[in-house]
């Protein structure tokens, strides 16, 4: 467990896609159309992969999201696991691809990272996407200085909302949970920092009151674990709707003069 000094800087951890830079749009048409050419290019025909239908796998992993896709089609035992690896990697450069030649950055939480850095706050990302996509993403946010550690579920043995990408971002930060805060904007990502122990925003970029309200409830109902999730979610995450850097320096302890 990361325990740190008390004379050591408090940390932020970033989750990346949909929180630092909208790439959401470009996952869905890495799956969609990416996913599309590599199964016809293996002999395994045509089909129709819609954007929106990849909406249900906002904050999972690229492997996760491959299994799911193939089964749905039917194909999940018509692919060997060599070729499933080259269908995941495929999506992977794809998105890469179309991230670096057209990024979309969230201003508000860039800006609020750049803001965090000059302060002397150390800052982490810790993401489902896989290393290479989140290299190429911080590059072109010009945030590669200012994000040192950067933590992937891709590999681990549980993604989000597992907390096991949090465990190892702290300890990677050398840091314990209560002097580091998350910020996150989907559900799975919320729970994942905060049975981490982590204190978490909850970026909700323009939601009013109510639309917050019934997100903050939904998570709350959706524990059917150990039951605890409700009182974590009270007691650890702040659902706002725009990104300021007082409020999360003070959230961590820190200066907000």
């Amino acid at each position: 467990m990361a325990t740190g000094r008390l004379t050591d800087p408090p940390g932020v951890v970033f989750d990346l896609d949909g929180t630092l830079i909208d790439s959401e749009p470009s996952w869905a048409r890495g799956f969609s159309l990416g996913l599309a050419q590599v199964l016809e290019a293996h002999g395994h025909g045509t089909h129709d992969l819609r954007p929106e239908d990849m909406a249900r796998f906002q904050g999972g992993r690229v492997p996760d999201t491959v299994a799911a896709t193939l089964a749905d089609l039917g194909l999940d035992a018509a692919l060997d696991a060599g070729e499933t690896r080259q269908v995941v990697q495929a999506v992977i450069d794809w998105v890469c691809a179309d991230v670096a030649a057209a990024p979309v950055p969230i201003p508000e939480a860039v800006e609020l990272a750049h803001a965090l850095h000059r302060r002397g706050i150390r800052l982490a990302v810790a993401s489902s996407s896989a290393l290479p996509f989140i290299d190429a993403a911080l590059e072109v946010l010009g945030l590669r200085e200012a994000i040192p550690v950067r933590t992937s579920a891709i590999d681990l043995p549980r993604g989000k909302p597992d907390p096991l990408v949090y465990v190892l971002t702290l300890h990677e930060m050398g840091l314990p949970a209560s002097r580091v805060v998350a910020i996150e904007d989907s559900p799975v990502g919320v729970e994942s920092a905060v049975r981490a122990g982590l204190r978490c925003v909850w970026f909700m970029p323009g939601a009013p009151d109510a639309e917050r309200a019934d997100r903050v409830r939904a998570l709350k109902a959706a524990d059917t674990g150990s039951g605890t999730l409700a009182a974590q979610v009270d007691a650890l995450v702040a659902p706002v709707p725009h990104l300021r850097a007082d409020d999360v320096l003070r959230m961590i302890g820190a200066d907000a003069r």
